[in-house]
């Protein structure tokens, strides 16, 4: 038989839409849509004419410039337009790609592919894999491609080791804050096979495609979390998903919650998560605590209700949802559990955080509690807001010893444009301990005096 070339073109369609309000009031790039087509004459006898038929599908798999898988393995369906054929779109950020994977395949038989440039048949085409094209915004940009029929060959004549292609299958899905006006936010999912985690994916602040690489007729549990919000979960088939879909992505709009992600990894003993809440006023709240079981609660202001729970090994996402806007203060009596992770997004009115924990706390961002007063923390990362009034802050533990420094600046920036008078500020180097938690630079210890002598703050230890 003779060796047969086929001529490709990339028919790149930039078409602007407007997006959503997106996460934080920042607008991501605008994404264009993206086609491949081609035309059947191009085909040497007509054979592409006849080999092409429904089932048919471009798999391609594309980078972007820092080397980053944008698509994997990934199907396009084709449609007849005319004397040739158009994939289904695809949306890509204007910029720079690389092509590594282009194929025409058939249920998984692969019938034409790309030849790869250091392989025997790089030469039959004028383009061998990886090949970079360009996207330009409000720019219509071609890409020609050619692929050579794969039944006169082996798979390590194109650079493949086999033609084995693990198709990945599509699944749409936006994730949304709940609210008056809901608006794309970005999130974690995690797909599940019974109680393994089998991929982990990143969602952006826009519609997403997932890449599904597994038995389309197996059950699989999807479960998405975004810190500051209730997780979901929807256990699915994804046959029967997609059919259910017809079309559509999945929506998801996630509630606003406190949250909590908390690790119990000695199996010696459980963990245990012991606190209290302050409210402005009577307020009503539901507490899940992550592994099967939830509380509701009433709590009155000034109330000392202390709440625990005890936990064996594993991992744990426990939320408290309801009058968020009535909460005002979480004190941590006591947590022994590891990693933890608090959210005070969606506590509009925090002004009390003190987390006493045995635990270590990965990260504490507060950039949005800028009522913030006071604040007990111990852990690796303390995120504060520009501005807030701060006025009593307890620092311990080795891991903030980097960021000492800045925290002091900003605790310090804060009092003198504030006129805040009064305060504490104390870092040691454990919970329970008087010693520094470090030495402070020279400009750091000016800074600290200044608090001292002049607003009146409490600075321990002294240097």
């Amino acid at each position: 038989m003779k060796k047969t070339i086929v001529l490709f073109s990339a028919l790149v369609l930039l078409l602007a839409f407007q997006r959503c309000t997106q996460e934080d009031d920042i607008t991501p790039p605008e994404k264009t849509n993206v086609t491949f087509g081609f035309s059947s004459s191009d085909a040497i006898n007509g054979r592409m004419k006849t080999d092409i038929s429904e089932s048919t599908m471009l798999v391609i798999s594309i980078e972007n410039s820092l080397g980053e898988s944008v698509l994997s393995h990934h199907p396009l369906t084709l449609l007849s337009f005319g004397n040739g054929y158009v994939t289904t779109p695809i949306e890509l950020i204007p910029g720079n790609y690389v092509i590594t994977d282009f194929m025409l395949v058939d249920s998984s038989d692969v019938l034409f592919a790309t030849p790869l440039r250091s392989s025997p048949l790089a030469d039959l085409v004028k383009h061998p894999l990886p090949y970079a094209f360009q996207v330009d915004k409000n720019k219509i940009n071609n890409v020609q491609m050619q692929v050579v029929a794969v039944d006169e060959y082996d798979p390590e004549d194109f650079g493949y080791a086999s033609f084995h292609v693990d198709i990945v299958k599509p699944l749409p899905v936006a994730v949304f804050a709940l609210a008056n006006n809901p608006r794309f936010i970005n999130a974690t999912v995690y797909l599940l096979k019974d109680a393994d985690t089998v991929d982990v994916y990143v969602l952006g602040a826009h519609m997403n495609i997932l890449g599904f690489k597994h038995d389309p007729e197996e059950t699989y549990t999807l479960a998405i979390e975004k810190g500051g919000y209730v997780r979901f979960t929807k256990t699915f088939v994804y046959n029967e998903l997609i059919t259910e879909l017809n079309g559509h992505p999945l929506n998801v709009f996630l509630e606003p919650a406190l949250t909590i992600k908390q690790s119990v990894s000695r199996t010696e003993y459980s963990g245990y998560n012991s606190f209290y809440l302050d409210v402005s006023s009577h307020a009503n709240f539901v507490i899940d605590w992550g592994d099967g079981t939830s509380d509701s609660i009433s709590v009155e202001p000034d109330d000392f209700n202390i709440l625990s729970h005890g936990y064996r090994s594993g991992t744990y996402y426990s939320t408290i949802t309801g009058d968020l806007e009535k909460l005002t203060g979480y004190t941590s009596i006591w947590n022994s559990t590891q990693k933890l992770k608090f959210t005070f997004d969606n506590v509009p009115n925090l002004k009390i955080a003190n987390l006493f924990q045995d635990g270590y706390t990965e990260i504490l961002d507060l950039r949005k509690n800028k009522k913030i007063e006071h604040l007990v923390f111990g852990g690796k990362t303390l995120l504060l807001p520009e501005e807030s009034n701060l006025k009593i802050v307890v620092i311990y533990g080795e891991y903030l010893v980097p960021s000492l420094d800045n925290i002091i600046d900003q605790v310090y920036w804060n009092a003198v444009h504030r006129n805040i008078m009064n305060g504490q500020f104390i870092f040691h180097d454990g919970p329970t301990s008087e010693d520094p938690m470090a030495t402070p630079s020279d400009a750091s210890i000016l800074k600290l005096n200044e608090l001292r002598d002049e607003y009146h703050w409490q600075i321990h230890p002294e240097f």
